[in-house]
């Protein structure tokens, strides 16, 4: 509804009624009316509106005002005007009962016209529109502890604001009430419904209760959690009072429809509905009538009441002469008097603060008239009342005695209130700190620095404010302050309390609990001479002594400390104002056991007496676990560096046969040999190539899950490697007609951070499978993309390799990286290990990359690799810029090479080489590696090839002893080993060594 027109939702006959009013609202300030809407189902409902026009400089901007439905009562006199009109002969004869019925109806409108005028004289006195209103604007928390709630609910409860928040609501509902007020909210609370609205019994300061409607809707919070309830309460006690009434008035009128002589008694039960005691009384102020309520208050019975002037009522001491006065005046014409408050001491009841309110009724043409009188009981408003004004001295009385400086601040921080400490110590003025910045009255440097704090203690990070206050004068008081967030005057602010520290001394008996019943090891000695003054049950149980061998004694007569200068080292430190935390000491048990502590220590004074106070935490058992695990660390070292050198020699053991194999079936391949023979150096050459593959792969995964697989990671330019690798399998693509490209791209420009050498065991693998299982005159394409995942993600760039192939079925994909799988093999009769793709997959990731696969079965497969974007370094193509040489003929080339090999089949494999490859250079052997020097000394080779697994010495010291000879330096060193770890190879290459075979 909102920006809607009012007038829209009104009933269509009482618009222009409702326009008209309106349109003179600025006229009267106010504008009371009783008129229909029609609700959302097109029901017509009765409301009665009371509106207040906001006014700015004689202008009327808009209104604010309330709604009553008024419906239940509208039906009511609906009803009434019904059986009044079928009785119009019957209710003539009985004129005067009927006169006094309307007489109270009178009263009941000028009574709820009473009120309304209330209402309005307080829409003047406040312009929020949550003081507007009567009824309690409330708020909880989660967890059902009020957070807000207005003035409304003081007058309606009689507890005060200030004494409910923070309780929890339900405290306040009648106990029979509490089940149902939960199951009532439970749909609310479970979201089954946007809002709940219910009926229950709030319990009253006095001991009794109040009929409360609850509107309550949800408050969530931008995560849509639920962080409380918020809505009205209003009071409807009235409302049921009446109800009762009207329930038992329903019952009467089908009784009063047959027996019209009974209107009397009718009239008599609408008198008796009035909560208020009610007196009807004749010109001479004798009591013609009373309700029931007043026969309940009062104690009082028909035959002491009924004829009796109410002077001598009861007995009752009413101030006679004003009454008398107020009574008689009011007679002759028709007049009313209201709000008259008067209080008496009544026989019956006791002094009680009373309301009275007369009205002049003339019941009919020649009829007498008659007064009635209504009585409303104060005396718990105005004791309430009472409360609340010594609630409100004596909270001013405990504010301003109060030596903290207690502030409350609006939400920019500015000075809305302060107690008089404030005033006091800080030399300022109220008016001076009034809407002034609180941080005024601290030193200007540190200001932003108090700001900061305050934040952090509101959003629960920090505990208090250390920065002092400054006075007027420039004096400054060091204070913690603290703060909260809460209400004043129904607005939000900050409250903070500032406490001055400056003369704050220890306390002894807090201190004692917590020195007493702490854990640690607690001591407190004299600071200079260093007497044990006192010690805890901590510190006797651990180093086993008993109070009296301890207290009165040094540290040193008892060999507390291993080291004795401990003691004094802890007090020059302190002498230096460094501060002394958790350090390690080691101490002495009675029995002479050491124990390793975590030492702090303070100094501080008892009795303006200087002394000691250390705490040891006993870390012993720790420190004994971390000496375990530090031994568990070296083990575990030991044992990967075992695993190392067996990897190592693994590597050594088996390739040192595979180079014999296959070096001297590669030269009777290059040699004159009959087809048989051929065949058969074949499959030697085949199945040694397929064992070597297999051993590589075996060790390359060792290595890496191990984690000793060493890589240097680099911007690798992509164009190059892809095309070096390329060359390598175009033989193999040849071979069965196959064709394999890159397909140009600006990414293939582009470098990737990764290991080069495993980058190109990587490209190598996937090529090689990519022709291996596809078809003859099949097709392999490599692509390069860069991918951009976002900006928070770095870039990387995909490398695909695309076959012809038969493709992978979906159920086999996930097989296809595992170790010994080989999918597809099947089919192509192609040899393998099944590691190639395993390998792939770890490298890829130890590069911090990714690896996946994409196929079609009987369409082809793509096999692609991703690597993060190296940022772009100048690359040089080392072969373009140097200078071509005139090579001699391979076969013309001459000089001296000395080899060091103990393995005879290496030895023969090299010579052989040489013989047939290489006939003008001559070969110098030997085993032994401790000659190597003077050996090539007396040679002086062109070359050296070195063995590292020598049976002397290790061929590592042997390249150092060359290296180290200025006679030897200069000769190029080729490492020929079977150890192919990576870290060998590096180790070698980094110490000069021309290359590693």
């Amino acid at each position: 509804v909102i920006g809607k027109n009012i007038v829209s939702y009104v009933f269509e006959g009482d618009r222009d009624m409702i326009t008209a009013r309106l349109k003179t609202l600025c006229k009267k300030d106010y504008s009371y009316m009783e008129y229909r809407y029609v609700n959302k189902g097109g029901d017509i409902c009765w409301v009665r509106s009371s509106t207040s026009a906001i006014l700015k400089d004689g202008f009327l901007m808009g209104g604010t005002g309330t709604l009553t439905d008024i419906t239940a009562r509208k039906r009511t006199e609906e009803e009434i005007m019904d059986l009044t009109s079928n009785l119009e002969v019957k209710i003539v004869e009985r004129t005067s009962e009927l006169a006094l019925t309307n007489a109270y109806l009178l009263i009941e409108i000028e009574e709820r016209k009473r009120v309304e005028e209330l209402l309005l004289k307080s829409e003047k006195s406040y312009r929020s529109v949550v003081e507007n209103v009567n009824e309690i604007i409330f708020r909880t928390d989660a967890e059902g502890l009020w957070q807000f709630l207005n003035k409304s609910w003081e007058e309606m409860t009689g507890f005060t604001v200030e004494e409910s928040l923070g309780k929890l609501f339900i405290d306040y509902v009648h106990p029979d009430d509490r089940t149902r007020n939960r199951e009532l909210f439970e749909p609310l609370i479970s979201r089954k419904t946007e809002y709940c609205r219910h009926e229950v019994r709030y319990l009253t300061k006095s001991g009794g209760f109040r009929w409360i409607e609850v509107f309550a809707r949800l408050d969530v919070n931008e995560h849509n959690e639920i962080t409380g309830t918020f809505g009205t309460l209003q009071d409807i006690t009235e409302r049921k009072e009446i109800e009762a009434g009207l329930e038992k008035t329903s019952t009467d009128l089908a009784a009063i429809k047959i027996i019209a002589d009974q209107v009397s008694e009718f009239a008599e039960d609408i008198i008796n509905t009035v909560r208020e005691p009610l007196l009807v009384l004749d010109k001479d102020l004798r009591v013609v009538k009373a309700s029931r309520s007043f026969y309940d208050f009062f104690k009082v019975t028909s035959a002491e009441t009924i004829g009796v002037r109410i002077y001598e009522l009861g007995n009752h001491q009413w101030d006679i002469p004003k009454l008398r006065e107020l009574l008689e005046t009011i007679l002759p014409e028709q007049v009313t008097f209201d709000n008259y408050e008067v209080e008496h001491d009544f026989s019956t009841i006791g002094k009680r603060n009373m309301l009275l309110n007369a009205r002049n009724i003339q019941q009919g043409l020649g009829k007498e008239q008659i007064i009635l009188l209504a009585i409303e009981d104060i005396t718990e408003r105005k004791h309430t009342e009472n409360l609340l004004e010594q609630t409100r001295i004596n909270y001013e009385t405990f504010f301003n005695t109060i030596d903290d400086l207690l502030w409350v601040l609006d939400e920019n921080g500015n000075i809305i209130h302060t107690n008089n400490a404030v005033n006091t110590r800080l030399e300022f003025t109220v008016d001076e700190l009034y809407k002034q910045s609180v941080l005024l009255a601290h030193p200007p440097g540190r200001r932003e620095e108090v700001w900061r704090i305050v934040g952090e203690i509101l959003s629960g990070t920090s505990e208090f404010c250390g920065v002092p206050v400054e006075t007027k004068s420039g004096k400054q008081i060091p204070v913690e302050t603290k703060v909260k967030p809460g209400f004043w005057n129904g607005e939000p602010v900050i409250f903070g309390v500032s406490k001055d520290v400056s003369k704050i001394n220890l306390s002894e008996e807090k201190f004692s609990k917590a020195f007493r019943s702490n854990s640690a090891l607690m001591a407190i000695s004299g600071y200079e001479n260093g007497l044990f003054m006192d010690v805890n049950d901590s510190f006797l149980k651990t180093l086993g002594y008993l109070r009296d061998e301890i207290i009165g004694m040094p540290s040193h007569e008892i060999h507390l400390f291993v080291n004795p200068e401990s003691r004094n080292e802890i007090i020059e430190k302190l002498n230096l104002n460094i501060s002394f935390r958790e350090k390690e000491i080691e101490v002495k048990t009675k029995s002479g056991a050491i124990l390793v502590g975590l030492f702090s220590a303070d100094s501080i004074y008892i009795n303006d007496q200087q002394c000691l106070l250390t705490v040891m935490i006993d870390i012993t058992d720790r420190k004994l676990a971390e000496e375990e695990l530090e031994k568990a660390r070296i083990e575990a070292e030991n044992a990967n560096l075992a695993k190392s050198e067996f990897l190592s020699r693994m590597s050594h053991e088996l390739r040192t046969p595979m180079n014999s194999i296959l070096g001297f079936a590669q030269l009777m391949e290059m040699s004159e040999i009959s087809p048989a023979h051929r065949k058969g150096v074949n499959h030697i050459l085949k199945s040694g190539k397929h064992l070597l593959d297999l051993i590589n792969e075996v060790l390359d995964i060792s290595r890496i899950e191990a984690g000793m697989i060493s890589l240097s990671i680099e911007p690798v330019k992509l164009h190059n490697v892809i095309l070096e690798m390329l060359d390598i399998v175009q033989s193999q693509a040849l071979h069965r007609n196959q064709k394999i490209e890159l397909i140009p791209s600006p990414s293939d420009q582009l470098f990737v951070l990764a290991d080069n050498q495993r980058l190109k065991q990587v490209l190598l693998n996937l090529f090689s499978n990519a022709l291996k299982y596809n078809h003859e005159s099949g097709s392999v394409q490599v692509k390069t993309e860069l991918r951009q995942s976002g900006s928070a993600a770095k870039p990387m760039i995909r490398i695909s390799v695309i076959d012809t192939g038969l493709g992978i079925k979906p159920e086999e994909i996930d097989k296809i990286f595992l170790p010994f799988e080989r999918i597809g093999a099947e089919k192509t009769k192609t040899e393998g290990t099944g590691l190639g793709l395993n390998v792939v997959k770890k490298l890829i990731e130890v590069m911090d990359g990714k690896v996946g696969v994409n196929s079609i079965p009987g369409v082809g497969s793509t096999f692609w690799i991703e690597l993060e974007q190296a940022k772009y370094r100048e690359f040089i193509d080392v072969s373009a810029i140097l200078e071509p040489k005139q090579e001699m003929a391979e076969d013309l080339k001459s000089g001296t090479i000395l080899y060091f090999e103990d393995n005879n089949s290496n030895i023969e494999l090299v010579d052989e080489i040489l013989g047939i490859h290489r006939p003008n250079v001559h070969l110098f052997t030997s085993i032994s590696g401790k000659n190597a020097v003077e050996l090539a000394k007396d040679i002086k080779p062109d070359l050296i090839l070195l063995d590292l697994d020598l049976p002397d010495i290790h061929g590592r010291e042997v390249f150092i002893n060359l290296q180290a000879d200025s006679g030897t330096k200069s000769i190029p060193v080729v490492i020929i080993s079977a150890d192919a770890m990576t870290h060998q190879i590096r180790k070698m290459l980094k110490a000069g060594a021309q290359d590693y075979l």
